[in-house]
This record gives C-alpha cells, sequence and structure tokens, in this order.
C-alpha cells in the first residue's frame, strides 16, 4: 500500500530540518603527495641543477694556464741550393711557448664561475619554493570548488525537496501556483551554479596538471581543506627574510659582480710569455761540427694607456655591483611589502571566520529552520522560505571562501618564511 501524501509531506519537512546526510570523499591526492610529484622531476629544477654542475666543471678548468705551444721551424735555408750543411745559419728549431695570465686572474675567474653556480644554486631553492607555493594554491582551490560544490547540491536536494511540499500544498488548495513557479526557479538556478562550480574546479585542476600531471590532477581528491602547522609572528618573518632564496640569490649576484671588479682589477697587471727554443745545426761540409744554439726569451705586455680600456672596464665593473645591490634591495622592499599585506590580511580573514563560526552561521541555521516551520504552520510563505534558505546558502558559501582566503594567504606566507620541501 503506497504511503499517504500527508505522512510525505511530514517526512519531508523533517528530513529539511534535520539537514541532509553526505558521503565522505575517499581520499586519494593529498596535498604532501601532490607537493612530492610537483618537485621530483620538474624540468626547470633539473635543468637548473645540471647548469649548476656545468660551471662546477667549467671553474676547475678557468683556473688552468692555456696549454703550451710547440713550435718547429727551420731557419736561414739558402735559397740557391736548398742545402742544409751550406750555412752556419741554418738550423732546425724545435721550441716551447707558454702564457703566463696576469696576475690572480685565474682564481679569480674561477671563484666567479662557482659563484655563478651558487647563483643556480638559489634560482632551483627559489623556484622549488615557488612551485610549492602554485601547487598548494591550485590544490587549494580544487578543494574550495568541490566543497562548494557539495554546499549548492545540499541546497537543490533541499529546494527539491521544498517544491514537493509546495505541490502537495498546493493540490490541498492551500498555495498558489505562481509561488510553486518562485520555488521551482529557484530550484533551477542552482543548476547553474552547479556549472560554474564545476568550471571553476576544472580550471583549477589543469592548473595543478602543468605541475603533477593531468592523471593525477584529474583523479581524486578529498574534499577538505589541508592543514598548515602554526606560523611564526611576524617579526620573526621579517628577521628571517634575509634569509629568504629570493635575497640569497640577489647576494649571489652581487659576489658574482664584486668577482667582476676583481678581475678588472688585474688587467692592470702585465701578462707575460716564456719561449724556449733549441735550434740544431748540421756540420758543414767539410765536417766541421757546429754547436747547437738554445734562445729563451721572455715578453711582456704592458698596460699603459688604460684610460679607455682598463679603466673603462673597471667603472663598468663596479657599477655592475652597484645595480646588483640596487636589485638586492628592491628584492627585500618588495618581500616586506608582501609580509605586511598577507598579515594584514589574514587576521582580518580569522577575525571574520570566527564571526561567521560562531554567530552567522548558527543564526542563519536557526532563521531557515524558523522559517520552514513557520511555512509548516501557515504563517510564513514560500517566498520566506526561500529567502531564509538562499541566506542561509550564501552565508556557507561565504565561510568556505574566507577559509579559501585564510589557507591561500598562510600559502603565501609559506613562501616568505623559504620553507622547502
Amino acid at each position: 500500500m503506497p504511503p499517504r501524501p500527508c505522512l510525505k509531506y511530514f517526512a519531508v519537512v523533517t528530513l529539511l530540518l534535520s539537514g541532509l546526510l553526505s558521503l565522505p570523499a575517499l581520499a586519494s591526492l593529498s596535498l604532501e603527495e601532490a607537493e612530492t610529484l610537483a618537485t621530483k622531476n620538474d624540468p626547470l629544477l633539473l635543468q637548473l641543477e645540471a647548469e649548476s654542475r656545468l660551471l662546477m666543471e667549467q671553474s676547475v678548468a678557468d683556473n688552468q694556464w692555456p696549454d703550451p705551444r710547440l713550435k718547429m721551424a727551420l731557419i736561414g735555408m739558402p735559397t740557391d741550393s736548398y742545402d742544409l750543411d751550406q750555412e752556419n745559419m741554418t738550423q732546425q728549431q724545435v721550441g716551447f711557448q707558454q702564457m703566463i695570465p696576469r696576475g690572480d686572474s685565474l682564481e679569480i675567474k674561477q671563484n666567479k664561475t662557482r659563484s655563478k653556480a651558487e647563483i643556480k644554486d638559489r634560482k632551483v631553492d627559489l623556484e622549488r619554493l615557488a612551485i610549492l607555493r602554485d601547487v598548494r594554491l591550485a590544490y587549494i582551490d580544487i578543494v574550495f570548488q568541490k566543497l562548494a560544490h557539495e554546499t549548492v547540491l545540499k541546497s537543490k536536494k533541499f529546494l527539491s525537496q521544498f517544491v514537493e511540499i509546495a505541490q502537495f500544498r498546493y493540490s490541498s488548495g492551500k498555495e498558489k501556483k505562481q509561488r510553486i513557479l518562485e520555488a521551482s526557479l529557484a530550484h533551477s538556478r542552482m543548476d547553474d551554479r552547479l556549472l560554474k562550480i564545476t568550471d571553476k574546479e576544472k580550471i583549477a585542476r589543469a592548473k595543478l596538471a602543468k605541475w603533477i600531471g593531468r592523471k593525477s590532477a584529474f583523479g581524486e581528491i578529498p574534499a577538505v581543506f589541508p592543514e598548515f602547522d602554526d606560523l611564526p609572528n611576524q617579526e620573526a618573518i621579517l628577521n628571517n627574510l634575509q634569509n629568504h632564496p629570493a635575497i640569497l640569490l640577489a647576494d649571489s649576484k652581487i659576489k658574482t659582480s664584486q668577482f667582476g671588479v676583481k678581475l678588472a682589477e688585474e688587467k692592470y697587471k702585465p701578462a707575460w710569455m716564456t719561449d724556449l727554443t733549441y735550434g740544431y745545426r748540421r756540420d758543414n761540409k767539410m765536417g766541421v761540427e757546429r754547436s747547437n744554439l738554445l734562445s729563451v726569451m721572455v715578453s711582456l705586455d704592458i698596460p699603459l694607456f688604460t684610460k679607455n680600456r682598463q679603466d673603462r672596464i673597471y667603472k663598468s665593473r663596479t657599477i655592475g655591483v652597484e645595480a646588483a645591490q640596487h636589485e638586492r634591495d628592491d628584492k627585500l622592499r618588495m618581500l616586506q611589502s608582501e609580509l605586511e599585506m598577507s598579515t594584514v590580511n589574514l587576521d582580518l580573514v580569522k577575525k571574520r571566520l570566527k564571526l561567521f563560526t560562531f554567530k552567522l552561521i548558527p543564526e542563519a541555521v536557526t532563521y531557515t529552520q524558523t522559517t520552514l516551520a513557520g511555512y509548516q504552520s501557515g504563517v510564513t510563505d514560500i517566498n520566506g522560505v526561500i529567502r531564509a534558505h538562499l541566506t542561509e546558502l550564501k552565508v556557507r558559501l561565504d565561510k568556505l571562501k574566507l577559509q579559501h582566503a585564510e589557507l591561500s594567504t598562510q600559502t603565501k606566507l609559506l613562501f616568505l618564511i623559504g620553507e622547502k620541501k
């Protein structure tokens, strides 16, 4: 025997008042797993690490003298007979030339190359930090959209069951057709909300796919916001900004520029060239032995006219150091500004979250339940119930937005702290 309409009516009302149950999502990809996937085989990180190793290998070669030159010559050959025994000056020579670099230029060049390798290492740290930040932001956005979808879906179910109640009252002559249509319209608009949320979730997953691949990014992600450890206070973060990878990168650039200045100073010193030559002479036609000859020569370039060469090079290198220092100052200022804005924003978000949790959400729930009970007893009309429920939905979505904003701001602060996985 089918249930009587009145029993079905009271059952639906009871369900609306008690709230709808939701099934827990199966956890598949956690934030920690996403972070590991993103940083494990990132092509840019691998490229920078390879470039660092390349420069370290190059630094060893930079501190070596140039290879010596082997010199062979035939000197003083008579062109009338091409006879090697005819003239005393005819000789066969073999010798070596060795270039001796200026001052400590090789050691300084080696240190400069190592400093360039250090720049690559700092870039690796900074890039890894940026990847973690972007992965966390994308992951948090996905969770937010999933939670928003669940919230709107519950609202849709509420309105669907409420339309049934309204239709039952209409069949009993207690409700107007116009009110039924208004309730149906509110229910249908939930579909548009769900479509928009689904689209935003796909966009967030596409962003995450850049770092962890499409298969993992579009797999199951639990609809639970991740939790971060307690963050240091603003003053502690501010004092530690000097150790941020972005600042350490700027310090490495300054150091590299300073080695450039030292190399420019070495250009004021002479470069040496040594030449050792042995000349072999054959016996003459009378059989008289001719002594062989040994030649030693040292040459050097003398930097006498430095105005438009050495002086200009030195000046340009000092300007490079100055520019690198200004770059560091600007980067530190930007990080300090980001810290100030993030701290102020996080403080405001926490205050609003407290207001929503302990005041606005309970009041919105009570308002909806009271209005629904009033409709059941004939005191309130359909519009009042729909308006109360949509107000509760907005408050719940606003709280989710605040939770999303809180975690996003904490993620940005983790970037400023310089936390590396």
